[in-house]
C-alpha cells in the first residue's frame, strides 16, 4: 500500500493557492504523455466513480459560472475549471473503454440551495471535491495498474487544487490534514442523491 503524507498532500494544495492569483496554475500539469490505462479488478470502480463525479462537479461549476453570487473573477474561473474537468472526464472514459458510462446514462440535479451564496457554493462544492479526493487517494494507493494509477494521481493533483479554491471560496484556512482515502462505495452513496436514471420513477 501506498502511502500519502501531509506534507505532500499540502505541497498540492498550496498549488491551489497560487492559482487564485491568476490561471496559470488551472490546467493539469504539462508531462510526458501516459502510458494508456489497463485497469484491473478495483482500478474500474475507481475510475467509474470519478467519471461519475466528475460530470456532477460539471454541472456545480456551470452553475458557478453564471452564480451572480461570485464575482467576474471567480465565475470566469469557475468556467476554466469546468472546461479542464470536461477533459478529465475524456480520460476517465477513454481509460474505461467499453465500461464506460455515456451521458445518458442519467441525470444529474443539484440542490438549488447549495448554489444560492458565495458560501454555500463553496461548501457544496468542497464536500463535492473532497469526495473525488478521497477517491483518487484511495486509487492512488491501492490502485493495480501503474498506468492508471498514475492518471489518477494527476487528477488529484488537479482537484486538490480546486478544493484548496473552494474552502477559500467560503472563507475557510487552507488544510490543516490530510483527507482520508475514500471508499468508491461510501462516495457512491454521496453522489447517487444527485443521480436519477431517466425512465425510471425514484424508489
Amino acid at each position: 500500500m501506498r502511502t500519502f503524507d501531509r506534507s505532500g498532500f499540502l505541497r498540492l494544495s498550496a498549488a491551489g493557492a497560487g492559482a487564485m492569483l491568476g490561471a496559470g496554475a488551472l490546467a493539469l500539469p504539462a508531462r510526458a504523455a501516459l502510458p494508456a490505462p489497463e485497469p484491473k479488478g478495483e482500478d474500474l470502480g475507481f475510475l467509474q466513480l470519478g467519471a461519475i463525479g466528475e460530470r456532477v462537479s460539471l454541472e456545480l461549476y456551470r452553475a458557478a459560472a453564471a452564480a451572480p453570487a461570485l464575482t467576474v473573477a471567480e465565475r470566469r474561473r469557475a468556467a476554466q475549471i469546468r472546461a479542464e474537468k470536461v477533459k478529465q472526464v475524456a480520460k476517465l472514459d477513454a481509460a474505461l473503454g467499453e465500461d464506460a458510462l455515456g451521458d445518458d446514462s442519467f441525470t444529474i440535479t443539484l440542490p438549488a440551495r447549495e448554489l444560492a451564496s458565495r458560501a454555500s457554493i463553496g461548501r457544496f462544492g468542497e464536500r463535492l471535491e473532497a469526495l473525488l479526493v478521497g477517491v483518487y487517494l484511495n486509487g492512488v494507493q491501492n490502485g493495480e495498474d501503474r498506468s492508471t494509477r498514475l492518471l489518477l494521481g494527476r487528477l488529484l493533483a488537479y482537484d486538490v487544487q480546486q478544493l484548496a479554491w473552494l474552502r477559500a471560496l467560503r472563507g475557510a484556512p487552507n488544510f490543516t490534514r490530510v483527507p482520508s482515502p475514500l471508499s468508491v462505495e461510501l462516495a457512491g452513496e454521496q453522489l447517487d442523491r444527485f443521480l436519477s436514471t431517466p425512465g425510471v420513477e425514484p424508489s
